[in-house]
């Protein structure tokens, strides 16, 4: 894959189809081909972590360009009632539709100054199929 950027300095690594809740691969997707920067954040995600529940845990997180259309179905309620719309929420695959399968938990806009802002996409790794060499 050649190396592109997203808001004209980030380097993206990967890209990943975006599915709506209720559709799956072997259709086509909802968003084809989203440039991402893709980078494993279990260790930081969990250990911030103060609620019993796993519904907004993450295992990764995804830099993309700000016109990528990506929805979480974050519904907010404060630390002790954060929920998560059972069908509100985007499904990415990585790197394509044939590729890993992840929940996206939250989606936040990110502004640097001075910078083109961008997508931060929180997402939480599905059980690939194993043995896996995708991630």
């Amino acid at each position: 894959m050649a190396q592109a950027t997203i808001a004209g300095s980030v380097k993206t690594n990967s890209t990943m189809d975006v599915y709506r809740n209720g559709n799956d691969p072997p259709a086509a997707p909802d968003v084809a081909g989203v440039g991402v920067l893709l980078s494993p954040q279990f260790a930081a995600a969990h250990g911030v972590q103060t609620t019993s529940t796993t519904t907004l845990r993450w295992t990764h997180i995804a830099l993309c360009a700000l016109t990528a259309d990506v929805r979480d179905g974050y519904t907010g309620g404060g630390p002790a009632g954060e929920t998560v719309s059972a069908s509100g929420f985007d499904w990415a695959y990585v790197p394509d539709k044939n590729g890993t399968k992840f929940a996206v938990v939250f989606v936040e806009r990110v502004r640097q100054p001075g910078a083109t802002d961008y997508l931060r996409v929180y997402l939480q790794r599905q059980t690939p199929a194993w043995p896996t060499n995708q991630l």
